[in-house]
C-alpha cells in the first residue's frame, strides 16, 4: 500500500467514528494509541549481494520493506536507496556516516509499528532498478519512467516478536537473503551448493560465510520519540526523520475531522496541509526538504507560539506550501526509488528551487522553472469522504 492510503483514517465498522484516530476532548488533542510492537532500525549494509545479469543496464539499487504475515503485505511499502561502491562490489551501503550513535536523521533509519498478529515480520527485498534494453526515443537520450522496472535479487525476513510474544532484542541482526518468492513454504538459498559441498566441516566453521545477508541494527527509542509514534496509525512503516512532520499532521487531522465546531467536518474544506502532505510523503526527497523546512520553523518559533496550536498549524501549512509547487514542476523527473541518476537530477533541481525561493520560482523567469497547470482549489481542499470513495473504487 501507499503512504497516502495508510495515513487516511479508517472508519469503524459501525460507521459512527474512526478505528484508528481519536480525540481527547477535555484536552482537545489527539489521543495516543500504543502499538503492540514498535521498533526503530537502521539498514547497515548488504553483504555479498548476488551478481546482476551481465547484460542488464543497472540504474540503481534499493531495499524495499513492509510488514508481512506470509499471506501478503499489511502495511505501506517503504524504500531506502543503497550507496553502491563500484570499486568494491561486495557490499551495498546505506549511509555515508560512520558513527555508531543513534542516526535518527539518516534516511536509512526507519521505524515500524503494528498491533496485528504475533507472527507478523518485516519483509526486506533487495532490488535493482533496471532499464529496458530498447532504443532511446527521446532527444535527451535518457530513460523515462516507463522504461524502468525493479528486479528483486533477494529477500529476507525479521520476526518482530519472539516466540513467547516478547519484543526482539535491540542489537545487530544479519538477515539471510533467499531467492524465489516470500510466499514459498521454504526459502531457496542464494549460496552456491557446489562450493559448500567441497568445504570441510572445520573450514565451514572457520571461514566467513559468503552467503548474501542484510545487516540491520535495532535501536532503543526514547520517550519523546515514542510519544510522537503513538500519534501515527497502528500499522505503519517510514523513515524516522519524517516523524516530527507526520506526528503534527496526525494531530491536525484529529482536530479537523473530529471537531465539534464544524457542521460537516468530513466534507470538502480548505485544509492545504491535510490535502498535500500525503502526496509529498510519497516522494522521499521532497519529504526530506519538508522536514528541513519544518525544523527551521520550529527552531525560529517563540515559546508562546509553540503553546498555540493554531499558530503552529499556520507555520506547518506555510512549510508544506513552500514545497508543494515541486509536485508540478515540468523539469523535475518523476520520482523512482533507487534510480541514482534520477535522484541526482532531482537533487540539483531542488537546490535550484531553494536558492531562488518559492515566490521567485512561481512569479519570475530567472529561475527558468516551468510548472504544469493545476487547480489550486482542487489541490488544497481536503475531502475525507471523497478520498474514501476513491479508495473503494475497483482498480
Amino acid at each position: 500500500g501507499s503512504v497516502a492510503r495508510e495515513l487516511l483514517p479508517q472508519l469503524h465498522e459501525s460507521g459512527l467514528g474512526f478505528a484508528d484516530l481519536f480525540l481527547d476532548f477535555p484536552k482537545y488533542r489527539i489521543r495516543p494509541m500504543n502499538a503492540q510492537c514498535t521498533i526503530a532500525f537502521s539498514l547497515m549494509e548488504v553483504r555479498n549481494p548476488p551478481e546482476p545479469p551481465s547484460n542488464a543496464r543497472i540504474l540503481g539499487r534499493h531495499v524495499r520493506m513492509g510488514l508481512f504475515d506470509k499471506s501478503g503485505v499489511l502495511s505501506n511499502v517503504h524504500y531506502v536507496p543503497a550507496i553502491f561502491n563500484y570499486n568494491s562490489q561486495k557490499a551495498w551501503k546505506f549511509s555515508r556516516k560512520g558513527s555508531l550513535l543513534f542516526p535518527r536523521d539518516d534516511e536509512n533509519t526507519c521505524f515500524a509499528r503494528t498491533s496485528l498478529d504475533i507472527k507478523l515480520c518485516l519483509l526486506f527485498e533487495c532490488c535493482l532498478v533496471v532499464a529496458r534494453q530498447a532504443e532511446k526515443t527521446n532527444i535527451m537520450n535518457t530513460t523515462t519512467s516507463k522504461d524502468v522496472f525493479e528486479v528483486c535479487i533477494g529477500w529476507g525476513i525479521l520476526p518482530l516478536l519472539t516466540a513467547d510474544g516478547g519484543p526482539v532484542e535491540n542489537r545487530t541482526y544479519e538477515i539471510k537473503l533467499f531467492r524465489g518468492s516470500p510466499f514459498d513454504k521454504e526459502g531457496k538459498s542464494l549460496e552456491s551448493p557446489v562450493k559448500s559441498i567441497f568445504k570441510g566441516i572445520i573450514q565451514q566453521l572457520i571461514a566467513p560465510s559468503k552467503s548474501p545477508k542484510l545487516v540491520i541494527r535495532l535501536w532503543k527509542l526514547g520517550k519523546s520519540v515514542l510519544r510522537d509514534l503513538n500519534k501515527l496509525p497502528q500499522t505503519f512503516i517510514y523513515s524516522l526523520s519524517g516523524l516530527p512532520v507526520l506526528a503534527f499532521y496526525r494531530e491536525a487531522l484529529a482536530r479537523t475531522l473530529l471537531s465539534t465546531k464544524k457542521v460537516k467536518p468530513l466534507g470538502p474544506q480548505f485544509e492545504p496541509a491535510l490535502a498535500l502532505l500525503p502526496r509529498i510523503a510519497g516522494e522521499s526527497d521532497l519529504m526530506v526538504l519538508l522536514v528541513a523546512v519544518w525544523d527551521q520553523k520550529l527552531k525560529s518559533a517563540k515559546r508562546s507560539e509553540k503553546k498555540s496550536f493554531s499558530k503552529m498549524k499556520k507555520k506547518f501549512t506555510e512549510s508544506i506550501l513552500s514545497v508543494w509547487p515541486l509536485l508540478f514542476a515540468c523539469d523535475i523527473p518523476p520520482h523512482i526509488p533507487g534510480d541514482e541518476e534520477r535522484i541526482q537530477t532531482r537533487q540539483t533541481f531542488i537546490r535550484t528551487y531553494q536558492e531562488f525561493g518559492v515566490v521567485e520560482c512561481l512569479t519570475s523567469r530567472k529561475a527558468n522553472i516551468t510548472f504544469r497547470p493545476f487547480s489550486a482549489q482542487d489541490e488544497v481542499c481536503y475531502n475525507y469522504l471523497g478520498l474514501l470513495s476513491d479508495l473503494q473504487k475497483p482498480l
